[in-house]
Order: C-alpha cells, then structure tokens, then sequence
C-alpha cells in the first residue's frame, strides 16, 4: 500500500513540475524613482526563459532581450526519474520489491534535488530588492514548492515501507523431512523387569 502512494505521490510530484517549468518563478519591476510612479525595467523568469522589458528609449531594439535559461533541463531530469520510479511503484513487479523500492527513492531524491534547486535559487534573487524594485513570486515557484513536498514525502514513505518489510532476524530453514525424535526415557519402578527381562532386587527391609 505504501508503494503505491508513493508512486502516486511521485506522479502527481512531476505533473507540478511540468507545470512549474513552463510558468513564472518569478518577476521583477523596477521603477525611476522611489515613488514608484514610472516603470522602467521589468524581467520575468522561468526555467527555460527570461524576459527583460525596458522602457521606450532606454535600449536601441524593441525594448525587449530574451535569454535562455537552463534550469529546465535539470528539472526534466527530476521528471523523467520519477515518472520512472512512479511506473515502477504502481504496477512493477511484486516479486522485486528491493528493485522497485531502490528505483522509488532514487527518482524521489532526484526529483527532491532538482526542484529544490531551482526554488532556493528563486528565492535568492528576492535579496537584491530594493526601494525601487519589487520582486514577487509566480504560479511556477509554487508548483515547484509543492513538487519538493510531495517527493519528500514519496522518499520517506517508500524508506518506511523498505523497513517494515525488512525480516527482524535470521531464521533457520524449514526442511519437508521430518527429524527423528527421540525415544522417552521411562521411569524405572523397583521389581520391575529389566531392559533383559530379569527382576531386579527385592527391596531392602533397613
């Protein structure tokens, strides 16, 4: 049972994380002046993009620069292990427990690692606010959030189910033979018969 809410966990983790590639992390404006009345700069970030806007006349093109972002492709590295590891929690083999549970905590850790990652660098990047920047987080930051939760809680609960299956100690082999038991030993009554069939002594009138 723990398998499978683990995989269903570790699904559900990935889906967040596909959602959180392609949203926002997080945004940026910056204005003229503390007032705030005049924007001047705006940047929008996701995993794969960013995009900084200017205000008419303070660059020469559109007034827009796109750069590539690379923090999406270590989050489709968290995705493909935990699709991995969900497939293999919720219908692998049952006769392979050590493997399915080994392959669940591995794409949880790395899904955990890589969405971690990018979140912690979010959160980063709110430091150099200031008077005239605000910064604010997107749907994207808390897709992601919700993805470390999850695969945090996919890892624990399949360690947890790895140790309850786990035998307390060693116990010998049951043999299909049966063993020779050994014969009972009877109590022996003065004057009875001998293992010879001769009396044995006549009780001692002292």
């Amino acid at each position: 049972m723990s398998d499978r809410l683990s995989g269903a966990l570790l699904a559900v983790g990935a889906a967040l994380t596909i959602g959180g590639s392609f949203t926002t992390l997080n945004s940026a404006v910056d204005y003229r002046d503390r007032e705030k009345d005049e924007v001047v700069v705006e940047s929008v970030s996701k995993a794969w993009s960013h995009r900084t806007e200017f205000a008419e006349g303070l660059v020469s093109a559109n007034g827009t620069v796109d750069r590539v972002q690379f923090d999406g492709v270590s989050l489709l590295v968290g995705i493909v292990a935990a699709v991995v590891a969900a497939v293999f929690l919720l219908v692998g083999p049952g006769r392979r427990p050590t493997l399915r549970r080994g392959l669940g905590v591995a794409g949880g850790a790395v899904l955990f690692g890589t969405t971690l990652a990018v979140v912690m660098e979010s959160v980063s990047v709110t430091q150099w606010e200031s008077d005239t920047q605000e910064m604010s987080f997107g749907l994207g930051f808390y897709l992601l959030t919700g993805a470390v939760l999850l695969s945090l809680a996919a890892t624990a609960l399949t360690l947890a189910g790895a140790q309850r299956s786990t035998p307390a100690g060693f116990a010998l082999p049951q043999s299909s033979y049966p063993w020779p038991t050994p014969p009972t030993a009877q109590p022996y009554a003065p004057g009875a018969a001998g293992p010879a069939g001769a009396a044995g002594p006549p009780p001692s009138s002292y």
